[in-house]
């Protein structure tokens, strides 16, 4: 299987760093994102209109808190 150049598919980005989730980043800061392989998912929705650093919350949420999301969850099963 040839690996996409661009992970991008149906208007989500594909994590190939974490098999199954799929992200959808949008402006200022907003996440959703799916987990297929354990059939959740949600959204985030930060209200930042700075400058500051546009890309640090959905790298955030991205990063740290889906991890923990699915940490939970498999505490949970």
């Amino acid at each position: 299987m040839q690996t996409n150049p661009t992970p991008y598919g149906m208007g989500w980005w594909i994590r190939s760093e974490n098999p199954g989730v799929f992200t959808d980043p949008g402006a200022f800061g907003a996440v959703s994102f799916i987990d297929v392989n354990r059939g959740i998912g949600g959204y985030m929705a930060i209200d930042d209109y700075s400058d500051r650093d546009a890309g640090a919350p959905p790298a955030f949420f991205i990063d740290e808190m889906i991890p923990a999301i699915q940490a939970a969850y498999d505490a949970a099963q």
